[in-house]
């Protein structure tokens, strides 16, 4: 299981042994971030680190046609001249805070609801890039979504 969003998941590791007492009983308790964080990467083989070759940003990621809009400014970058930094940044992270189908075939009698083939789902929330390209949407493993548009409160597949 992935614990993605904030709130409690309660598990059990098997059908009871003996009398009414699960195996292992336990509680997963899933926050959101209220601070940035920073973290240096860490590669082993065994109980080797590996050498990490810090060299300076070229800025010379690909990221093929889509052009990057936006700003990252809210946070600043990780440095360190012995190893690779990474910052998740509560400022640059998106909240959804609906998901509804707003256009297209639904079956209105099964719930959760369920959109037919061409449906059209709006998710609206905060955070989220006014550049299409930059927001991606996925329904299950293999379910990866076509932005049609967005702004920094809605993206509409």
């Amino acid at each position: 299981k992935i614990f993605d969003s904030p709130g409690h998941v309660t598990f059990f590791s098997s059908q009871p042994v003996f009398g009414d007492d699960p195996f292992m009983k336990g509680v997963v308790k899933v926050e959101s971030a209220t601070e940035d964080n920073t973290a240096a990467l860490s590669v082993m083989m065994v109980d080797i680190p590996a050498a990490q070759q810090v060299i300076v940003d070229t800025g010379s990621v690909d990221f093929g046609a889509c052009v990057l809009a936006g700003s990252s400014d809210c946070v600043e970058d990780p440095s360190s001249s012995d190893s690779f930094m990474f910052t998740a940044a509560v400022c640059l992270t998106p909240v959804v805070t609906s998901v509804e189908i707003s256009s297209g075939a639904q079956n209105m009698s099964s719930l959760p609801l369920e959109g037919v083939n061409g449906a059209e789902l709006t998710i609206t929330g905060s955070g989220f890039s006014d550049n299409s390209c930059q927001n991606e949407v996925s329904i299950g493993e293999n379910g990866k979504c076509t932005v049609s548009a967005a702004t920094a409160t809605s993206i509409i597949v």
